[in-house]
């Protein structure tokens, strides 16, 4: 068992006990770290399609299960902020927790289905990954490295989101790699640094997800003038809030091309 394969094993593990737990509580928090596990389970996948092309099959069955996970994390996402916001008058208006447990439900009506698969796609991405040679790791994991600081002195906002996913895969990668190759290849600050970097993006995406939708409800032709205010409200908050989010993003950016000079 390499690195890979030992980490695949591991991360097939902490998702399916988070599957099972969800399956039984619908708690967010095992919703959430499930599917920590399956992106973490889908970067080994991700890099085994570049050597294996057979095994997009199972990257396939894997993108299905994570992604009907995420349709229930987007609900939780929207009524969180609606009511951190005060703003329940826009989640009862667009019935968004009947949604969300009708999703909850579909998801957990599928849970069998859904484990039987996660099982079945590790198992046979384990069969790939115990024949990568550990120095293949280490110089595919270095041309992932090299390809994000590429990235970030020319990246755009319309980016950003993909560049995130470029520095999750690398920050995932290294975990492939033994102590001493990490250590070599992205010294400890250089982990935090772009893992804060991450994080800022994400905390911006979630907003430009949240105004998408917002805006398709289109809460701002409700008949409703209480709707129409608590949207006017929302929207202005958010707005504000994306902004922040944006200068956040850009002051780290600016800091890591100064980095990597």
């Amino acid at each position: 068992m390499n690195e890979l394969d030992s980490y695949l094993h591991k991360q097939s593990s902490v998702a399916t006990g988070h599957l099972q737990a969800y399956a039984q509580t619908t708690e967010s928090e095992q919703l959430h770290q499930f599917r920590v596990a399956m992106k973490k389970i889908n970067a080994v996948a991700v890099f085994l399609c570049t050597v294996f092309p057979k095994a997009k099959k199972n990257k396939k069955r894997l993108k299905q299960i994570f992604r009907s996970a995420g349709f229930i994390r987007e609900q939780e996402l929207r009524l969180q902020w609606l009511r951190r916001n005060r703003l329940l008058l826009l989640a009862e208006t667009s019935d968004l927790e009947r949604k969300m447990q009708l999703y909850q439900e579909g998801f957990n009506q599928d849970f069998i289905s859904n484990e039987k698969q996660l099982h079945r796609s590790v198992k046979q991405l384990r069969l790939l990954a115990g024949t990568i040679r550990q120095h293949d790791l280490v110089d595919s994991v270095t041309r992932l490295k090299q390809a994000v600081v590429l990235q970030l002195e020319k990246v755009q906002p319309e980016e950003w989101h993909e560049l995130r996913k470029q520095i999750k895969q690398l920050l995932y990668a290294l975990h492939w790699l033994s102590p001493g190759d990490q250590l070599r290849l992205l010294p400890v600050k250089q982990v935090q640094s772009f893992d804060q970097l991450q994080e800022a993006i994400g905390a911006w995406h979630d907003l430009v997800d949240l105004k998408q939708w917002l805006s398709d409800e289109q809460f701002f032709l409700h008949t409703d003038p209480l709707v129409t205010k608590s949207f006017a409200k929302g929207w202005k908050r958010l707005q504000t809030s994306l902004l922040t989010a944006e200068k956040t993003v850009l002051h780290q950016l600016a800091q890591h091309r100064q980095r990597f000079k």
